[in-house]
C-alpha cells in the first residue's frame, strides 16, 4: 500500500443539502483559472463542479492567459450580481475588472489582503497552522526542526503563525525553521543553507501555498534533493502524497464548492471580509517513502477522531 488515507472532517450534512437557487435568487457567475487538473496546482474544478450542485450559475468563465478580454466581456454579458472565483487567478480577474461586484472567493491564498469588494466571503485553502504542528509532532515523533521555504511578500503571516503553533504546544520539541526568498531562482542556495546548517538529522521540510517556491522546476528540484539527503517532505495537497511527501495535508475541492454555495446564499448576512477555513482535511501518511529514507512514523489510523 502506498498510502494511508486519514480522514479529518468537520460536519458537512449542511452543506451537502443545498438545493438549487430560486429563480428571484441573485444572479452568479463562477470565474476560476482554465486547465488546473493536473499537477501541484489545485484541482479547481472539482470545486466550481460541487458549486454547481448546490447552486446554478448563468455561466463559468474559464480565466486563460491571452484572453482576458474575451472573459471580461462574457462576465459582462451576465450582469451579475455575484462572482464566485476559484483559484488565485480568478481571485486576481474578479478584482481587477469587477472590484465593486460581491464575491465568494475560494483557494486563493492572501487574496484577504488585496480585495476591494465591498461584501465578499473567502474560503481559505490553509490548514490551521496548530492542526499541522500537531500532526508533525505526532506522527513524525523523531523530527526536530522543520524547515519553510517562503517568499515573504506573500507567506509571512502564515509563517508567524507555524512558528507560533509550534512555541505553543507545551512540550513539543519541534521548531519552524524560516526559509525567506525573493524569488524562484534563490531557492537552490537558500535550501542548501538550511541542508548544511541543520541541527540533527531529525529535520523535515514543510511547503505551504506559496507561488514564488511552488512552480515545477523547483518543486522538481526539492523533491530530487530531500529524497537524497533523506530529509521528509510534507505537502498540502494530494500531489505532495503522490509524489514523495511522507505526510501531507489536503483539502477536499469537492467540499469546498459545497462550502463556497452556501457561502453564496449567506453573503449579504456576512457582510464584508468574512473570512472562514476549510470546513474538511485530509491527512496522507506514505509509509513506503517513509520507510525508503529510514523515517519513523507514528499513528494510528484507528484513534482519527473529528475536529470541532
Amino acid at each position: 500500500m502506498l498510502r494511508r488515507v486519514l480522514f479529518l472532517a468537520f460536519a458537512l450534512a449542511a452543506l451537502a443539502s443545498a438545493t438549487p437557487a430560486a429563480a428571484q435568487g441573485p444572479r452568479i457567475v463562477v470565474v476560476l483559472k482554465a486547465g488546473t487538473t493536473k499537477g501541484p496546482l489545485a484541482p479547481y474544478e472539482k470545486a466550481a463542479k460541487a458549486f454547481k450542485t448546490a447552486l446554478q450559475p448563468e455561466a463559468e468563465v474559464l480565466i486563460e492567459p491571452g484572453s482576458l478580454a474575451s472573459a471580461v466581456v462574457s462576465v459582462q454579458a451576465e450582469s451579475p450580481d455575484l462572482l464566485v472565483a476559484f483559484g488565485t487567478e480568478a481571485a486576481e480577474f474578479a478584482e481587477k475588472n469587477f472590484p465593486a461586484i460581491p464575491r465568494v472567493v475560494a483557494l486563493a491564498p492572501g487574496a484577504q489582503d488585496v480585495t476591494t469588494a465591498a461584501a465578499y466571503t473567502l474560503i481559505t485553502p490553509e490548514i490551521s497552522a496548530e492542526l499541522q504542528v500537531k500532526w508533525i509532532d505526532d506522527t513524525l515523533p523523531d523530527v526536530r526542526e522543520v524547515g519553510v521555504i517562503f517568499d515573504p511578500r506573500a507567506s509571512q503571516r502564515r509563517l508567524d503563525e507555524l512558528v507560533a503553533a509550534a512555541k505553543g504546544r507545551e512540550g513539543s520539541p519541534l521548531e519552524i525553521v524560516p526559509i525567506p526568498v525573493a524569488a524562484e531562482s534563490e531557492v537552490p542556495a537558500a535550501f542548501t543553507a538550511f541542508k548544511k546548517n541543520r541541527k540533527s538529522t531529525g529535520t523535515a521540510l514543510l511547503f505551504i501555498p506559496d507561488r514564488t517556491v511552488n512552480t515545477g522546476g523547483t518543486l522538481n528540484y526539492l523533491f530530487k534533493e530531500t529524497l537524497a539527503a533523506a530529509i521528509p517532505v510534507i505537502g498540502f495537497n494530494s500531489w505532495f502524497a503522490d509524489n514523495g511527501a511522507v505526510l501531507s495535508f489536503g483539502v477536499d475541492y469537492t467540499a469546498v464548492g459545497l462550502q463556497a454555495a452556501a457561502a453564496a446564499r449567506a453573503l449579504p448576512a456576512n457582510g464584508p471580509g468574512w473570512v472562514e477555513g476549510p470546513k474538511k482535511v485530509t491527512v496522507w501518511v506514505n509509509q513506503r517513502v517513509a520507510d525508503k529514507i529510514r523515517v519513523r512514523t507514528d499513528y494510528d489510523p484507528d484513534k482519527v477522531q473529528e475536529i470541532h
